[in-house]
């Protein structure tokens, strides 16, 4: 599942096996956060019950995250429209 941060700077996944294009990297920025590897990624968005298949690029593979991080300020920069629906829990 991946969870929409509108603070990330970058997208974000634990699992190598899921990016279709990979290189490994020793440190990400000012050596704040510990980074193994990035690369591409097919990722499947479900809005409304379609499922949309987008790839993403430079995704950070970093080990201790718990699920996949999608930046929408990446997507923004892309030109993808963002909506926000609010609902009951």
């Amino acid at each position: 599942m991946w969870i929409a941060d509108a603070a990330a700077m970058v997208h974000v996944s634990s699992n190598q096996d899921d990016f279709t294009s990979y290189r490994d990297i020793k440190a990400f920025r000012n050596n704040t956060i510990k980074g193994v590897g990035e690369g591409d990624f097919m990722a499947n968005i479900e809005y409304e019950g379609r499922v949309t298949r987008i790839c993403l690029t430079q995704v950070m593979h970093i080990l201790d995250v718990e699920g996949k991080i999608l930046s929408l300020k990446q997507l923004d920069q892309k030109g993808f429209e963002r909506c926000i629906i609010a609902g009951c829990i």
